[in-house]
């Protein structure tokens, strides 16, 4: 069974995005509000991506578009809220939209904000659709890892590491799995962003990885996602086994 529909949602491609929705929830005024949606100005107003200028100017042009949604699965589908509340663990589903910050063809990829954790705790995530790039760095340590996942790949963030969501050359739908207790931080990130950021080349098809002056030293290391490692499946059968991998440092 895939996760999406282990998840019960139903995903579909338009074009190099993806939509989402839960099944058996009808759509209509009286729909309950399932989460929330993050759009460009936010992220051009804390200074969280690296090109100021060129947000503003895209804001000016395209006005201020969604970048990505995220979807409070442990809010509204029993299941899932049953088993939440019984191991303390979240399920949300990030939607990140795919796109470029700039008018002219090269320019940062469309992101998530980025946050670390206010308690000590990791987190999971698994794509569910879709390709992208997560990134992360632990403050006083100079290194920042990148890592290229597609569907079907699972990455654990241990306690203490900052981290965000790229697209990459089209969008992608995560499942992210956090203890209720960790709290997001978000003032590590604002009006700083990170170490580096990844922009796309639209001609060249090439994404390219540009240090951010802010941060003095920032070695950069490139991995590749890996499959198999069950977190979905074992939210259901096994939550408290996951909660525990979650309180982790490695």
């Amino acid at each position: 069974m895939e996760y999406a529909e282990l998840l019960g949602l139903d995903i579909k491609r338009h074009r190099k995005n993806y939509v989402v929705k839960i099944r058996g929830m009808e759509e209509g005024p009286t729909t309950p509000k399932v989460g929330w949606k993050r759009s460009l100005s936010k992220l051009v107003e804390d200074r969280v991506i690296l090109d100021y200028n060129a947000g503003k100017e895209f804001l000016e042009t395209e006005g201020d578009v969604t970048i990505y949604e995220v979807i409070n699965l442990w809010r509204f589908v029993p299941g899932i809220a049953e088993i939440s509340e019984r191991s303390r663990v979240y399920c949300d589903i990030t939607v990140l939209d795919h796109g470029i910050i700039s008018t002219t063809g090269f320019g940062e990829l469309f992101l998530t904000y980025g946050h670390d954790h206010t308690r000590r705790f990791g987190e999971i995530y698994s794509v569910l659709a879709g390709k992208g790039n997560l990134i992360m760095y632990m403050p006083g340590i100079n290194v920042t890892k990148v890592v290229r996942m597609k569907k079907g790949d699972e990455y654990y963030i241990p306690p203490g590491w900052v981290h965000r969501f790229y697209c990459s050359d089209e969008g992608v739908v995560l499942a992210g799995f956090v203890p209720h207790e960790a709290g997001h931080k978000y003032e590590t990130v604002k009006g700083r962003g990170f170490p580096y950021h990844l922009f796309y080349d639209e001609e060249k098809g090439e994404v390219m990885y540009m240090k951010n002056p802010k941060f003095e030293r920032a070695e950069l290391e490139i991995l590749d996602g890996s499959s198999g490692k069950g977190w979905v499946p074992k939210f259901f059968g096994a939550a408290m086994e996951l909660r525990r991998q979650l309180e982790k440092e490695e």
